[in-house]
C-alpha cells in the first residue's frame, strides 16, 4: 500500500467520523426542540388553590387490574379459525397475482 492510498484511507476515516458526529448532533438538537424547557412551560395561575395531595400519594395512579378474558365457545373458536384461513387464502392469492404480473409466469420454475 503506497502513501497515497494511506492518506486517502485516513482522510476518509476522519471524514466519515465527522459526518456521523454531525448527523448525531443534528438529531439530538432536533429532538430537544420538540421538548419544551421547564421555563417555557405554561405558567401556573396566581389565584389557583393549592392541590390537596393525599398522604402516601406518590403521583402515579394505582394500577388497574387487567380485565379477565373470557373463554371462546367452540362456535366462536371455529369462526375465528375460518376468518384466519380466509385471510391467509386472500393474501396467497394476492401474492400469486403479483408474481404472475411481475414475471409473466405461473408457478415456480
Amino acid at each position: 500500500m503506497n502513501s497515497n492510498q494511506l492518506m486517502n484511507m485516513i482522510g476518509r476515516l476522519f471524514l466519515r467520523k465527522a459526518v456521523s458526529k454531525g448527523i448525531d448532533m443534528g438529531f439530538r438538537a432536533a429532538s430537544n426542540i420538540a421538548q419544551p424547557k421547564p421555563d417555557q412551560q405554561q405558567p401556573q395561575r396566581r389565584n389557583q388553590q393549592p392541590q390537596y395531595i393525599e398522604p402516601g400519594y406518590d403521583g402515579e395512579p394505582e394500577p388497574q387490574p387487567e380485565p379477565q378474558k373470557r373463554k371462546l365457545t367452540p362456535e366462536e373458536r371455529q369462526r375465528k379459525m375460518e376468518v384466519r384461513q380466509a385471510r391467509q387464502a386472500k393474501r396467497a392469492a394476492r401474492q400469486a397475482r403479483q408474481s404472475v404480473k411481475a414475471t409473466g409466469r405461473v408457478g415456480k420454475m
